[in-house]
């Protein structure tokens, strides 16, 4: 909604201790804090391997703030390539962003505030592409099959749609899934049809309904397993 909005502001996101500060600017992801020792620049570095453990040791201990300022630093002192940089600050807000995607309960408070400039990140995806990421990469099967419904389930296309399916950053395999909710197939047709493992199909799916792109008319009722198996697959 934000993002069809071209909206500015803030976005705080907060389950149990955990909490998350979003800005966003013209309804793209634009900065982020968040309260996650996982979360935090340095050990995103740290993990793909850009900071060896002494200098991320020596990093902790300045205590410096926000992610272009960390890499700015870095470049300073030769540990991160000029070239480096952005790419680096872009893919740490794109995690961050993707790890949300893993909560599954939470409270979310929008402020109309801006970000601060110096903290401003780039990105050069879309919101929906980031939506569509964030379900590919977080959402298990148990949790897809209950957003979704079991294989016999049918979804269509909304006659409005918010979100053109060419910004939600789908392969071309994707794309036919797409393509094939027209209300009269069931999720199992679809993942027939295009031979694609069954989580792939649904994760498609549950970016579709996430979007506005399509909606669940027929939910199916038969019990399936955590692979999205039914109960005759086996007969």
């Amino acid at each position: 909604r934000l993002w069809r909005q071209q909206a500015e502001g803030r976005i705080d996101i907060v389950a149990d201790a955990r909490r998350v500060t979003l800005y966003v600017q013209a309804g793209v992801p634009a900065a982020a804090l968040s309260s996650e020792t996982y979360d935090r620049f340095e050990e995103y570095l740290l993990r793909h391997g850009k900071l060896t453990r002494p200098q991320y040791q020596e990093l902790r201990s300045m205590q410096i703030e926000g992610s272009r300022r960390v890499g700015a630093h870095l470049v300073g002192v030769g540990h991160l390539k000029p070239n480096e940089l952005f790419p680096t600050v872009r893919g740490h807000l794109a995690e961050v962003v993707a790890g949300l995607f893993a909560w599954e309960t939470g409270t979310y408070r929008y402020v109309a505030e801006p970000a601060n400039p110096d903290d401003i990140i780039a990105l050069e995806v879309e919101t929906p592409t980031l939506v569509a990421e964030g379900i590919r990469r977080k959402y298990p099967m148990p949790r897809l099959l209950a957003r979704v419904g079991s294989p016999s389930s049918l979804l269509a296309p909304c006659e409005e749609q918010p979100v053109p399916l060419e910004v939600l950053g789908l392969s071309v395999e994707e794309q036919r899934v797409a393509h094939l909710v027209d209300g009269t197939r069931s999720i199992e047709d679809v993942v027939f049809s295009t031979r694609l493992p069954a989580q792939t199909v649904y994760a498609v799916l549950a970016t579709l309904l996430a979007c506005g792109w399509a909606r669940v008319v027929v939910r199916g009722i038969e019990g399936v397993d955590a692979q999205g198996a039914s109960a005759g697959d086996n007969v």
